[in-house]
């Protein structure tokens, strides 16, 4: 199969080398990738009102590798769009060095890549490490080797982009896989430190580490959970945003007008 890969930590990055490694003795693999890290960029492009360079990297084993000035879903989107002269069989994002649960896929690059793909009509997948250490990038590796045929036999495999996290584990060491949903979403803020520049700018940083708010409440089938315990979770994701629940209640805006 003819294979596209893709990243948000950039084309030097461990995950995307063990990636490429893994596939490229059965798989013909190109690299678009970003030239340096685009991390939190989620779907955001710049091809339709910026040139950006691309670099040919000699990678071993690699039929064609570019490193591109442009967000991880611009390098998918030239590399389907005719910077390689090659249909492709599937894209796939990642290995992400950290996880892409719940609402971390609402930032995350690495998702935005593989929605790229979907939104081309090319089966795609985002692939994710999940631990402090971040070492056996094989083992996520196997997981996407393991699930990739299943994936691309699916019938409706281009009614969804798959999402999968991996637990940063030997894979011997994994309970399973399992289908999952979002968990409920990570509460990201914290305290800004404010530095005065001049009489009308202030400086802006983040200070770390990140105070506790609350426990995330777990649900049963949701992704966190999963890989807190071991097991690999695969989310197919989708573009509808609209919430059909809540419908009902922003009918009842119609009768303001």
């Amino acid at each position: 199969m003819k294979l596209l890969l893709s990243n948000d930590d950039g084309i030097d990055a461990e995950g995307l080398q063990v990636l490429a490694d893994a596939l490229k003795k059965e798989h013909d693999v190109y690299i678009a990738a970003p030239s340096g890290q685009r991390s939190a960029y989620s779907h955001s492009v710049t091809y339709f009102y910026s040139v950006n360079h691309a670099c040919r990297k000699t990678i071993p084993g690699i039929r064609e590798a570019y490193a591109i000035d442009g967000t991880p879903a611009d390098c998918v989107y030239y590399g389907l769009c005719g910077l390689f002269d090659v249909t492709f069989d599937a894209v796939i994002s990642g290995i992400n060095n950290g996880r892409n649960l719940s609402s971390d896929c609402v930032y995350s690059g690495t998702v935005g890549a593989a929605a790229e793909g979907t939104l081309s009509f090319v089966p795609s997948i985002a692939v994710s490490l999940c631990g402090r250490d971040l070492v056996h990038y094989e083992t996520a590796a196997k997981v996407l080797k393991t699930i990739l045929p299943a994936f691309l036999e699916d019938p409706r495999r281009l009614d969804y982009m798959l999402n999968v996290n991996v637990p940063d584990l030997p894979y011997e060491e994994l309970k399973g896989f399992k289908a999952a949903i979002f968990d409920t979403p990570v509460d990201y803020r914290r305290p800004i430190t404010k530095e005065m520049v001049d009489a009308d700018t202030l400086r802006l940083s983040m200070e770390t580490p990140a105070p506790k708010k609350y426990e995330s409440i777990r649900l049963p089938s949701g992704d966190s959970g999963a890989v807190s315990e071991g097991y690999v979770a695969l989310t197919p994701l989708w573009f509808d945003m609209v919430r059909n629940d809540c419908l009902d209640n922003v009918r009842k805006m119609e009768m303001l007008f």
